[in-house]
């Protein structure tokens, strides 16, 4: 399907800090876990940004708003873990 998680770091290092899995787990009833193996997901996938968010539309039977929160939610988590994201 995509690239594995190797490519975002390793197991031990999740992509995303407890806290930003703890927050969008709670806002989207989501398991914790998932939304690490999913923050894996998104930051080594390398097609189309539509392809992502129908897999999880389909993943979490969603449509598209909750889907693209989700995922908004997901890349910004990893742009602030990584260093990369806005600062303030």
């Amino acid at each position: 399907m995509a690239a594995g998680p190797g490519q975002s770091g390793s197991p031990s290092a999740p992509p995303i800090s407890a806290s930003a899995a703890r927050q969008i787990a709670s806002g989207f009833q989501v398991p914790v876990a998932e939304v690490v193996l999913e923050a894996y997901h998104v930051s080594a996938w390398n097609g189309a940004a539509d392809d992502l968010l129908v897999w999880l539309e389909h993943r979490h039977r969603w449509n598209a708003h909750p889907a693209l929160g989700y995922l908004l939610s997901l890349r910004h988590a990893l742009r602030l873990h990584s260093g990369d994201g806005p600062s303030g």
